[in-house]
C-alpha cells in the first residue's frame, strides 16, 4: 500500500528529496505501520495511523498543504472502496454473507485482492495522468489490460483450493500466499517497465 500511495502522489507532483533518502523514508513508514498493525488491535487507531502515514508519504512530494490533505483522504477513500467491492464480490461468488467474507481464509485473500484493486485504480490514474500507452495501438493496450485481469482470475480460481486448507496449516497456505504476492509484484513491475519504455520513447522522439 505504501508503494501504491507512492505511485499515487508521484502522479501529481515531483519528489522533494533524492531517490535514496526517498526509498529509506518509505521503508521506515512500512516498518512503523507493520509494527503497529501487529501490536495494536484497535481499528480506530489503525485507521488514524494509516491516514497519518499516508499524509507523511504525501510530504515527500512538492504539494501544497491542502492538496496533501485532499489527496490523502482521496487515497484512503479509494482503498476503502476497493475493500467494499472485494468483500461484496467474494460474498457473491462464493455465496456467503459479507461478515464471513472478512474472516479466516476469505479475509487473507480478500486483503490481497483489495490492495491489488487499489493498485489497479491508482495505476489507471497514473497512466491517464502521464499519458502512458495513449499513443500506442489499441491492440497493445488490450494486451496490457489482459495482465491484471488474468491475475485476478487466477487468484479467485485458487480460492477454492485455499479455503480447503486448514487455517492453521502454514506449510500448505504459505506457497499460495507467496504465489499471490509474486503475481501482484509482477503487475507492479510491468507498470514500471511500461512507464520507463514510454519515457525512453519520448526522449528518442525529442532527440530526433
Amino acid at each position: 500500500m505504501v508503494y501504491t500511495f507512492h505511485l499515487f502522489f508521484s502522479s501529481f507532483a515531483q519528489k522533494r528529496i533524492k531517490l535514496a533518502f526517498h526509498i529509506l523514508i518509505l521503508l521506515c513508514i512500512v516498518l512503523v505501520f507493520s509494527l503497529v498493525l501487529c501490536l495494536v488491535d484497535n481499528r480506530v487507531i489503525n485507521v488514524l495511523l494509516l491516514l497519518t502515514l499516508t499524509y507523511m508519504v504525501s510530504q515527500l512530494y512538492i504539494l501544497k498543504w491542502y492538496n496533501s490533505i485532499l489527496l490523502t483522504f482521496l487515497g484512503y477513500a479509494l482503498g476503502t472502496l476497493s475493500e467494499l467491492v472485494t468483500a461484496a464480490s467474494i460474498s457473491f461468488l462464493f455465496d456467503i454473507d459479507i461478515k464471513a467474507a472478512t474472516e479466516d481464509a476469505f479475509y487473507i485473500i480478500g486483503v490481497l485482492l483489495s490492495k491489488f484493486l487499489t493498485f489497479l485504480i491508482i495505476a489507471s490514474i497514473r497512466i491517464q495522468k502521464k499519458k502512458i500507452l495513449f499513443a500506442g495501438s489499441l491492440r497493445r493496450l488490450l494486451i496490457v489490460i489482459l495482465i491484471p485481469c488474468s491475475t485476478i482470475v487466477i487468484m479467485i480460481l485458487q480460492y477454492y483450493y485455499f479455503i480447503m486448507i486448514p487455517i492453521n496449516n502454514i506449510v500448505g497456505s504459505l506457497p499460495i500466499l507467496l504465489c499471490y504476492s509474486f503475481l501482484i509484484t509482477s503487475n507492479m513491475v510491468v507498470l514500471d517497465l511500461l512507464e520507463h519504455l514510454y519515457q525512453d520513447t519520448e526522449k528518442e522522439n525529442q532527440l530526433i
